[in-house]
């Protein structure tokens, strides 16, 4: 974990045991209580708790757990939810390792923004947090071809933006999971076009699959409120 004036990380928690392996039987739902568990302790440490965490991340090997994961979330974070993305990935550090997360916090008083899908209290997050000037979106997505995907995507995205008075200057990075690379150049043109080319920062994550057989992207962003004022 790292920590500065108020705001931090926690990094790479898993289900592992104190010997340093997966317990035998355990399996998504058990591994994911045991991640957020050693997250809860570990902001303990700090003087924190789980109402302090504004945006985690799930690296999960398989997204067809997506409720059994969601149920964990849910119940760690109650009426505190976080920014969230979850991302699918062929493997983890051992073969049994089923999720991974990391997640940042922050000791100003968030906001959280619910963006009126019914997905926001099945998982147990917030479409958008803001702790002081900070502001984190979650991973988002649509439907559609790749095109119309991309532009929805971002249509959210700057909407989210908005309602915090912040603009696409503000932003300060993206993470852009995509399924193909076709998709993540169709993506980062609708960026260019809607931004005249004054892009963020961009992490591009090739996936083999996302929640929805039909999605093509899903895109979650941070940003600095009305860092554009400042210009």
């Amino acid at each position: 974990s790292y920590a500065r004036g108020g705001n931090g990380a926690i990094t790479g928690l898993t289900g592992m045991g104190p010997e340093g392996a997966i317990p035998a039987g355990h399996g998504a739902g058990e591994q994911a209580r045991t991640a957020l568990a050693k997250l809860d302790a570990l902001l303990a440490e700090q003087g924190l708790s789980m109402r302090d965490v504004v945006r985690t991340r799930l690296y999960v090997t398989d997204i067809g757990e997506l409720e059994t994961y969601a149920q964990a979330h849910r119940e760690a974070f109650g009426g505190h939810p976080p920014a969230t993305t979850v991302i699918q990935v062929p493997r983890l550090f051992t073969p049994d390792m089923r999720i991974e997360l990391d997640a940042d916090f922050s000791a100003t008083p968030a906001r959280r923004l619910d963006g009126g899908s019914r997905w926001e209290p099945w998982f147990g997050f917030s479409r958008t947090v803001v702790a002081g000037r900070r502001v984190v979106v979650s991973g988002t997505t649509a439907e559609g071809d790749a095109s119309h995907q991309a532009e929805a995507v971002l249509g959210e995205l700057q909407a989210k933006l908005a309602r915090v008075g912040s603009d696409w200057r503000d932003v300060l990075h993206l993470n852009v999971i995509h399924r193909d690379p076709t998709d993540l150049a169709i993506f980062r043109q609708a960026l260019v076009d809607r931004t005249g080319g004054q892009l963020p920062v961009l992490m591009p994550l090739q996936v083999a699959s996302l929640a929805g057989d039909d999605m093509r992207l899903d895109v979650d962003a941070e940003a600095w409120a009305n860092a554009g004022d400042e210009q």
